[in-house]
């Protein structure tokens, strides 16, 4: 899939998905249930790979 996005758009992605992520880590530490933190980790995950696409296409 190809979806065109504008610079700004695609600063503002990255900023929303860092925000994200740093919620994401605050909610794995704090979080009780193993079976939880494994979900919050591979939504981690996803994040990052988004915002290293994201960012990569900057270059």
């Amino acid at each position: 899939m190809l979806v065109e996005i504008t610079e700004i758009e695609q600063a503002y992605l990255v900023e929303i998905l860092g925000e994200a992520h740093k919620g994401l880590l605050h909610e794995i530490h704090h979080a009780d249930s193993s079976d939880y933190k494994d979900k919050l980790r591979e939504t981690a995950e996803l994040n990052e790979a988004l915002a290293g696409k994201l960012k990569k296409s900057d270059g």
